[in-house]
């Protein structure tokens, strides 16, 4: 929006009929065939064991990539403060990440 609250030109209001564990539901039931693309971009299901409870917790984040590095954004939907589960995922030496038909382990440290 502009600074008059006017909408941009060509802009398009994302679809939020796709969110939250419905998204990571979906997105796992299909192999990624329904919401890896969400709003245009690429989305994965990252799976990490919460510190305090060691339950595991599934949040579907958007991502892209930096050569053969994946980049993660926890954006939290542009709310103001963190990500619930984000000092979490920071700290998990055993997240695993589904990205469509793919899936990895993560080891080790950061």
């Amino acid at each position: 929006m502009d600074v008059k609250g006017r909408r941009e030109p060509g802009y398009v209001a994302p679809d939020l009929q796709l969110v939250g564990a419905e998204h990571v539901r979906r997105y796992l039931e299909t192999g990624g065939s329904v919401g890896y693309l969400w709003n245009g971009v690429p989305t994965l299901v990252l799976t990490a064991i919460g510190r305090k409870t060691g339950q595991p917790r599934s949040s579907a984040m958007i991502y892209g990539t930096d050569g053969g590095r994946f980049v993660v954004v926890a954006s939290n939907g542009g709310s103001p403060g963190h990500r619930p589960g984000t000092s979490t995922s920071k700290r998990s030496r055993g997240s695993n990440c589904r990205c469509a038909v793919s899936s990895w382990r993560r080891s080790g440290g950061r």
